[in-house]
Order: C-alpha cells, then structure tokens, then sequence
C-alpha cells in the first residue's frame, strides 16, 4: 500500500472533554463522538452530527468494526483520528492507496445512494450513479436493487420462517367467550337454561354462583339495579347439572370444544343420560 500523507488534513484541534459520566471527543471537522470502554475493547461509540444533532450511522458502523487498542496512553485521540479518516473518505482504505492499487479495486453501487440517503457525496467510496467518469449504466443500476445483496436475501428468508413457524400447528387455538356461551345456551334449543349454573366473581364475596336463568343477560348497564346482571367479563365458569362444561382460567370448553378438549355440550348431555 502506497503512503499518503495527510498531515495537512490533520484538524487543528481535537477538544477530548467528558459529558457527565460519557466521555466524549469533538473533531473540528463538526462531528463528536461518545464512547464506552469494556476491558479489552470498544464497547459502544456514538457519532452525532454538531450542526444537524443527527447520529452517523455509518460512522458509527465503521469504528465498531475497527479493532482498536485501548491500552494505547491517549485513547480518545486514536480513536478521533480513526473517526476522522473515516468521515473523510467514507471508510474506505483504497482512498489511502496509490493510484494502481485503486484502479485494481472492483466497484460497487452504493444502495444508500439509491435510496437518496448516502450522506458522503462524492467522497463515498461507492458507485453513484451521477459521479463524473461513471462506467455503470442505468441497467446495472436497477439490476442491483432487483438482486439485492446476499445480507438482505438473508433477512427475507428469516422473516419467511418466522411467518411459517407463526402457522405451524401446536398454538394454542383462541377460545370461546362467555358470550359465546351465553347466546348458545339462549338460543339453541337443545338446550335448557335452567340446566346451567353461572360461576362469577363478586368484588366482596368472591366467586358466588347462580342459576343461568336467574340473570338478566340485556346490556348491564340498562337494566333495574335491584336485577341481578353482571358484566360478561367477570364469568368465571359455566356447570351444566353440577358439572364444569368451562372455564376461563383453566382454558376449558366442553360447550363448543374450541380449546381441543374433543367434546362439546352436546357430548356431555349424552354422557350425563347414559
């Protein structure tokens, strides 16, 4: 690799300070940074914009994936410096190259730019589509967002499986309401209300039953207060002759089988009349 000297692209002065608890370095070239150190690495940087206060993802991307050695006596100053070689040339080492190294380097097409969001112009060490001496045609443009980087194929075909783990049997099925309970034993005539016995939870008592027939299943709060009603929401469980056909907090329905019990109310009339 080729030198270069950059000695007059060097900032005229770095102001390392701390904010609060965070230490953090300022870079004339209108960027600061705060970082946190682990025992042996860099454990998180973050980049902000001083004019905007806008974060450099980039920025912030390219010194999490530089191995830099915090033993070094002036840490905030190395790190800077990194920080600065990157904002000027877009994190790039062949912008350091001689000009026969970087004509031996393979272009590529910068998505940010794609979409409009590339925030290093022409100092970005990817393909613009408008850079002067471009040698990529509108084709090859569109071919890189119709076949996408092998990374965002990756992450289409995780979020594929999550949809198809999501439908794979062993979920648990939703479960009838008491509502659904209570119109069934209104409305079909197979059924006799009578027959049935209302588990609900009384805010003083506790759970307290009652013979389905003795409420009043019209909207609570239309009717007569002296009206026995509850909310639907406070049924715990429903008996058919003594016996617990279902329950809300054990997930049990033995009215419609929703919740794969493998009966239904119908099963159990037989049962209880053999």
């Amino acid at each position: 690799m080729a030198s270069v000297d950059c000695s007059s692209e060097e900032p005229k002065s770095a102001d390392i300070t701390s904010d609060g608890d965070i230490p953090c370095v300022r870079s004339s070239l209108g960027f600061t940074l705060y970082y946190e150190l682990s025992d042996t690495t860099l454990s998180e940087v973050i980049a902000i914009n001083d004019g905007s206060n806008e974060r450099l993802d980039f920025l912030e991307e390219c010194l999490m994936k530089r191995t830099l050695d915090i033993s070094e006596g002036n840490f905030a100053k190395c790190l800077l410096e990194e920080a600065e070689q990157i904002f000027k040339y877009g994190g790039d080492s062949t912008a350091l190259e001689g000009p026969e190294e970087c004509e031996k380097t393979s272009k590529t097409i910068c998505q940010y730019f794609m979409k409009g969001k590339c925030r290093f112009g022409e100092k970005c060490f990817n393909v613009h589509e408008n850079l002067a001496n471009e040698d990529t045609t509108e084709n090859e443009a569109k071919n890189a967002l119709e076949n996408p980087p092998e990374n965002s194929k990756r992450k289409l075909q995780k979020q594929k499986s999550k949809i198809v783990e999501s439908n794979k049997p062993g979920k648990k099925p939703p479960m009838k309401t008491a509502t659904d309970v209570i119109n069934r034993i209104q409305w079909d005539e197979k059924l006799k209300p009578e027959h049935f016995t209302v588990g609900y939870l009384d805010r003083f008592l506790g759970i307290v039953e009652n013979l389905f027939s003795s409420f009043d299943w019209e909207d609570v709060t239309s009717v007569d207060p002296a009206i026995l009603a509850i909310p639907k929401h406070r049924i715990q469980y429903f008996k058919y002759n003594n016996e617990v056909v279902w329950d809300k907090s054990k997930r049990l329905d033995c009215v419609f089988g929703s919740t794969g019990s493998g009966m239904t109310i119908v099963d159990v009339i037989e049962k209880q009349q053999t």
